[in-house]
């Protein structure tokens, strides 16, 4: 009796061991998955605001292997180079293989990161495979980006124009100042007449840095102190009237003759308005050199308007296409009044374009 209990005891383990290696043949192992081969259209990216609906650049990769089906989620990371994703910008992608950002989409992420604007940010980029928190991610390799975020001002409010191509030669502080463009704030512009010399642009009056100058191919070369490089000058070809650009976002610079013929020089250009009982102008001077560029320093005693007029009548004068608080602009043949907040300034004026600006000192 006991020998057949023992029997029947011994075919219930064998069956219950039978029965379990039947459903581990049915369990699925979970492993890490295979790290996704990640590759990017770009390793330098420069985004300008003129561009924001272009393609800026591209992420593609390789899908993870998790040994079975499985739902696998993707997130990009960017992090600045030496942060070792320590606090990444993380974007879910779901399940796709593939990722395109527009100039501006880039930009704002560059902002989340705290990339400086209109500078080269080594940025590092990666993608995280995962499936579930149980289950450790797996991460692609590392892919490096300068990226150049845009700037939504430019870094200066005012420009210089300095060298012997000018009136005032290398005396950085008489430079005069640049005009600023109304359709884009990081354009500035000068016409005027030059030598057959050079020129450079100061960021600060009485000092050679900040400065842009010449790159040595054709671009622009930004100095930031005093220590840094001292950039090439910008040449003009022959004496003559010129219209000078150099825009600070996209660092780009031309110098282009500007035609003269049948433009009247004016005896007196002055600045008109309640402060004058809008009687007589307040004279502005000229240089011999330069005979279509005005300046002068004026203080208003309080909140005004303005307008730029010649001395002896109405016939001639400059005032924005609309009523402005700003301190730059292009005036037109009997426009409306300058808006003017109390205090000193440096004003100058180009009877040729009718641009002008206020720096208050």
């Amino acid at each position: 009796m006991k020998i057949g209990f023992n029997k029947i005891y011994l075919l219930g383990i064998l069956t219950l061991a039978l029965f379990a290696c039947e459903k581990d043949e049915d369990k699925v192992i979970v492993r890490q998955g295979s790290a996704p081969a990640l590759t990017s259209t770009a390793n330098t990216v420069v985004l300008a605001q003129d561009q924001a609906d272009q393609e800026a650049i591209s992420f593609s990769w390789t899908a993870s292997d998790y040994g079975y089906n499985a739902a696998v989620k993707y997130i990009l990371q960017l992090a600045k180079k030496g942060n070792n994703f320590a606090t990444p910008i993380n974007v879910d992608l779901g399940s796709n293989l593939t990722k395109k950002y527009t100039a501006a989409e880039f930009n704002n992420l560059l902002s989340q990161l705290e990339a400086v604007p209109g500078e080269a940010n080594e940025i590092e980029a990666r993608i995280k495979s995962e499936v579930s928190q149980y289950v450790t991610p797996a991460y692609s390799n590392v892919t490096a980006i300068a990226a150049t975020p845009w700037l939504e001002n430019p870094p200066f409010d005012f420009l210089y124009m300095v060298g012997d191509a000018t009136e005032f030669d290398w005396d950085n502080t008489k430079a005069p100042l640049m005009f600023r463009s109304t359709e884009d704030p990081f354009l500035f512009t000068y016409t005027g007449f030059l030598e057959a010399k050079a020129l450079k642009f100061l960021a600060e009056l009485g000092k050679w840095a900040p400065q842009y100058g010449n790159d040595g191919s054709g671009g622009v070369s930004f100095r930031e102190t005093e220590s840094d490089p001292d950039p090439g000058t910008f040449n003009v070809a022959a004496d003559g009237y010129y219209t000078v650009n150099l825009n600070l976002q996209k660092l780009t610079y031309s110098i282009e003759p500007y035609n003269i013929a049948g433009k009247p020089t004016f005896n007196s250009i002055g600045i008109i308005g309640p402060f004058t009982n809008w009687a007589n102008i307040v004279p502005m001077t000229k240089t011999a050199e330069n005979p279509h560029i005005w300046n002068m320093t004026y203080t208003f005693a309080e909140d005004t308007e303005a307008k730029f007029r010649i001395d002896s009548s109405w016939d001639s004068n400059w005032g924005p296409k609309a009523e402005l608080e700003r301190f730059y602009g292009k005036g037109e043949q009997g426009g409306e009044n300058l808006k003017v907040k109390a205090g000193t300034y440096k004003i100058s004026f180009n009877d040729l374009t009718g641009e002008y600006i206020l720096k208050k000192m």
